[in-house]
């Protein structure tokens, strides 16, 4: 079949001569200038434009930029606290209806600066309540470097109907203000401004800078194994197997506390007498009166039992214990008496915190004399 339209398939053929082809015309010669020179008789200078690239002049740089930049040694400048503060809270002997606490402010200053600090004023105040100081020491106190002053106050909080704190237990805000010179020099006494604020709670007992801290010893991990059954006046020991499951080295203690005997005694009867009471059960109650006779006959009167299973390691203390790892340790122990034996617990004490816990689930031992140990 005949068709007038071309193939598209059709390619078109490739020339391998490396001459120009014909018919195109070919790119400027930018030495054609010299071509009727007469210093250039007979030569056709040529350069095509198409081997030169274009390349867009840059602006000189300033002498005053080039110049090289001069680095000195930076000085260093060490910023320390000058002083340092804790609070304490502890109750007072007071009626219940009195919720006031002891507060306590100990102001130190730093023992590695080697610059007097004179406080010019301590102020400490509450939210929801009154602090009245006790004791104060003067203003524009002088302190040399370690130097510890104290201040005592009496916080009350304001009491609600019920008899309770108005802003309950974690409500009361103490603000601890600290106005002092620190003299550097004759001429350089900076002036330090401190704003600390830190929540109450009107517990008996109760420290804000180590409130909440869990103890380490409660991530070790005790294993005790021993005998069963032993002679009464013959030595035995328990093998301890330690694991330290915290992320960080732990310094213990490991402590056997005695399993005695509490022999009831005899109360006598106070001779305060206490009112019974007609009002409403919401009303405020205050602690029973005790006579100072009934608490010397009760401690006088008081017998202690000798322990009938007796620990010969007093204490026994290991680490550092790195995260993970593991100790192996022993302990003495001797039977004064027949029978079924235990101990009161083993106390595992935190030598970096003081934290303490107490394992109670302690297996015990038979003690029999030897005469029986024989017949069986």
């Amino acid at each position: 079949m005949a068709s007038l339209k071309p193939d598209v398939t059709a390619r078109k053929p490739v020339s391998h001569d490396d001459y120009l082809p014909s018919r195109v015309p070919p790119a400027l010669n930018l030495l054609q200038s010299f071509e009727h020179d007469p210093a250039l008789v007979g030569i056709h200078p040529r350069l095509s434009a198409m081997r030169i690239s274009k390349i867009a002049p840059s602006a000189p740089l300033a002498r005053e930029l080039v110049r090289p930049i001069k680095t000195g040694q930076r000085p260093l400048f060490r910023v320390v606290p000058p002083l340092m503060w804790r609070t304490r809270f502890a109750a007072l002997h007071t009626p219940v209806a009195d919720r006031s606490l002891l507060a306590s402010l100990d102001v130190e200053v730093a023992s590695y600066t080697s610059y007097a600090v004179s406080i010019q004023s301590v102020d400490l105040s509450m939210l929801g309540g009154d602090m009245e100081p006790l004791a104060a020491v003067g203003a524009a106190t002088p302190c040399s470097p370690g130097d510890q002053l104290s201040y005592l106050y009496k916080a009350t909080p304001d009491l609600g109907p019920d008899g309770t704190p108005a802003l309950g237990s974690k409500g009361h805000t103490l603000t601890v203000r600290i106005l002092a010179d620190v003299h550097v020099g004759p001429l350089c006494t900076p002036r330090v401004a401190i704003t600390w604020r830190t929540p109450v709670d009107f517990a008996p007992e109760h420290d804000t800078q180590e409130r909440g801290a869990p103890s380490a010893a409660a991530n070790v991990t005790l294993t005790m194994t021993g005998p069963c059954r032993v002679k009464v006046g013959t030595p035995f020991h328990w093998s301890l197997f330690i694991l330290n499951r915290s992320a960080s080295a732990q310094r213990l203690g490991i402590i056997v506390l005695p399993k005695r005997k509490h022999t009831p005694t005899h109360r006598p009867s106070s001779s305060a007498a206490v009112p019974a009471s007609h009002g409403a059960s919401t009303a405020l109650l205050a602690p029973a009166v005790q006579d100072s006779n009934a608490v010397y006959a009760r401690q006088k009167s008081a017998r202690a039992e000798p322990a009938q299973l007796v620990c010969l390691t007093t204490e026994l203390r290991l680490g550092p214990l790195a995260p993970g790892a593991c100790y192996t340790a022993e302990v003495g122990f001797v039977a004064l008496a027949a029978g079924a034996l235990a101990v009161e617990c083993v106390r595992v004490v935190d030598l970096g915190t003081g934290g303490v816990v107490d394992v109670r689930e302690v297996a015990g031992v038979v003690a029999v004399e030897e005469e029986e140990e024989e017949e069986v």
